[in-house]
């Protein structure tokens, strides 16, 4: 045996609403979606179908039915006919930065560097294919030298066999800075870049 959560009288379940009670609630949830005064109400004060049916406890297309059975009228989609490219007040130019750091660009052909799904791609495919006059072939991957992903100018790339090439590079280059920092590698530099590596780190963290 239970109680009923709202008047707790004594049920065969262990939770929930004894059938008065439950009975009451879903009359009260008809009460609000199934009344046209309310739902126009709603629907002209700017809310969405969405917003409605939380209201109400109902799922959308509870709202939507009753929208139509009662005639009234929908607003039209605001982006309509407006939803490609320049026309859609969302766009922002075709152009992106996405989590990771890289900048991605729309581009409306095929490449074996895009995803079939998507209409953008990494702008930096682009911009090194430019530099080499040639398509970029996998597994090559692109190298950004400064560190900054978005920094797509040509001296700023480099172009790798594959990933692995890749790994063994930057290795050797965190490699190369322990040592120029904290080696003999270069000891007439070392001060100097050990307070400008400092410097790096209080703005970074």
């Amino acid at each position: 045996m239970g109680k009923c959560n709202k008047c707790s009288s004594s049920i065969s379940r262990k939770s929930g609403l004894c059938r008065k009670c439950y009975n009451y609630k879903r009359s009260h949830k008809d009460v609000l979606h199934q009344n046209k005064q309310w739902l126009e109400k709603q629907y002209k004060s700017g809310l969405s179908l969405a917003s409605i049916a939380s209201l109400a406890s109902v799922g959308g297309t509870t709202i939507k039915y009753w929208m139509e059975k009662f005639n009234i009228s929908r607003r039209p989609a605001p982006y309509k006919g407006l939803s490609f490219k320049e026309q859609n007040p969302a766009w922002k130019g075709g152009k992106y930065i996405a989590k990771n750091g890289y900048r991605y660009i729309y581009f409306d052909k095929p490449h074996p560097y895009k995803g079939g799904r998507t209409s953008y791609i990494a702008e930096h495919t682009i911009e090194v294919e430019k530099m080499l006059e040639r398509k970029l072939a996998k597994p090559e991957i692109v190298h950004h030298k400064n560190g900054i992903r978005s920094d797509n100018r040509h001296s700023n790339l480099q172009v790798f066999t594959n990933n692995g090439e890749h790994k063994k590079f930057e290795g050797l280059l965190g490699l190369f800075i322990k040592q120029v920092l904290y080696d003999d590698l270069a000891p007439h530099l070392r001060d100097e870049l050990r307070e400008l590596f400092n410097t790096y780190l209080s703005r970074n963290r």
